[in-house]
């Protein structure tokens, strides 16, 4: 899993354009499990000091992506903190009404059904793309913001979607190139999340692969989005004895770091590859350093980004759970503030006009400065990096 870039070129691509790809009620017993409190269904206000404004939260708290949904709120909270202690929106401080889609479509529904009983004037949703492409038109049909904070597979047919995470496809080309240039592979093995999100990136990646000098796929293998064991797939890799092994495996709590554990167990010798955003320090704890060495991946985000809110968001993170934020921390807190600021700046709470007012200029975040194209997808640029034996990140610029 070890290995080294040569002749390695540009490092930050920016992703442009949009496409698709990510692939219970938020009772107390489910969240207080996860570490979090319960929601407090409060009614919501536009002008009035001290009245409440419910924002609708749907993430998965129980099931295969629990802890990446506990990552995200735990953003989102540092972002409520920092709008309330700054006076709220238009007059209401904000209350976060969290509630648990269990990573599955039907689940997710019901929770905007339940959320929408609630009078929440958004609804910010998406860390499993199946689970985001059931509840859009739900959202849609009732008139809501819909912030897709990190599923990848957005349908942009609805109004009022803005969407934080990168776009799927242009992910996966991002990652063909890497692979066909800066790592030169000739054989490549792929073991991807059989989804709407795992399918449009591998798709992606492969349609780079062009001309004589194309990496050939050697195997293919789609795996369920719950999967925690790979010996099979990983048993046909080991024996097609591939360049590279690209995986495209969202499941950052549960599969992927044990297929990274899995992979070094089997003593694969392929440089191993992780789509776009899915290799977080959180991943790299739960697989271990020595496991997780020499994996390369890239991403948008990372906590030592240079600015003043980045620095205020790290430290108000760190204060209140005694960590760094990684990725999906940082698009649960956008998600957040930003849309704070352009109700605030709209002066309104309507759909259409904060939307439109998000997709018009650009933005000042922790991330740095945040533009949004005509559909609403926030466009973004990424670094390469490799995972060291210590479990930090070697960036190859």
């Amino acid at each position: 899993m070890k290995g080294k870039v040569l002749g390695l070129g540009l490092l930050a691509v920016s992703m442009i354009g949009a496409v698709t790809g990510c692939g219970s009620t938020g009772s107390a017993s489910a969240n207080s499990a996860n570490g979090m409190s319960s929601a407090n269904n409060s009614s919501s206000s536009s002008s009035s000091s001290g009245k409440t404004m419910n924002i609708g939260v749907i993430l998965p708290f129980t099931g295969p992506a629990a802890g990446n949904g506990k990552d995200v709120f735990q953003g989102m909270q540092v972002g409520a903190d920092e709008v309330n202690s700054s006076g709220g929106v238009l007059g209401s401080q904000i209350n976060l009404d969290q509630k648990d889609d269990q990573s599955t479509p039907s689940v997710g529904v019901n929770m905007v059904n339940s959320l929408l009983q609630d009078n929440v004037k958004a609804i910010l949703e998406g860390f499993d793309s199946p689970v985001t492409q059931a509840e859009e038109p739900v959202i849609a049909r009732n008139n809501l913001l819909d912030e897709v904070v990190v599923s990848k597979s957005v349908n942009f047919q609805y109004p009022n979607v803005i969407a934080y995470n990168s776009d799927n496809t242009f992910d996966g080309q991002a990652m063909g190139k890497f692979i066909q240039n800066n790592l030169q592979a000739k054989k490549v093995a792929i073991i991807y999340e059989n989804d709407s999100y795992g399918t449009v990136a591998v798709d992606a990646t492969t349609s780079v692969w062009k001309g004589s000098g194309a990496p050939q796929v050697v195997v293919k293998e789609g795996i369920p989005f719950s999967a925690t064991s790979f010996t099979q797939e990983l048993a046909k890799v080991k024996a097609a004895n591939p360049d590279v092994l690209y995986v495209v495996d969202a499941a950052m709590a549960s599969g992927l770091p044990d297929m990274i554990q899995q992979i070094h167990q089997q003593g694969i010798n392929a440089k191993v590859v992780a789509a776009v955003g899915t290799i977080v320090p959180s991943v790299v704890k739960l697989a271990g350093n020595q496991a997780s060495q020499g994996v390369y991946s890239a991403d948008m985000y990372f906590p030592s980004t240079q600015n003043e809110q980045n620095t205020k968001f790290v430290q108000d993170y760190k204060a209140k759970y005694g960590s760094e934020p990684d990725k999906l921390a940082f698009l649960g807190y956008e998600s957040v503030t930003l849309m704070a600021q352009a109700m605030n700046k709209a002066g309104t709470t309507d759909p259409s006009k904060v939307s439109s007012l998000i997709k018009s200029q650009s933005w000042d975040t922790a991330g740095g400065t945040m533009k949004f194209n005509s559909n609403g997808r926030q466009l973004s640029q990424y670094r390469f990096f490799q995972v060291k034996s210590d479990g930090s990140f070697n960036f190859l610029n």
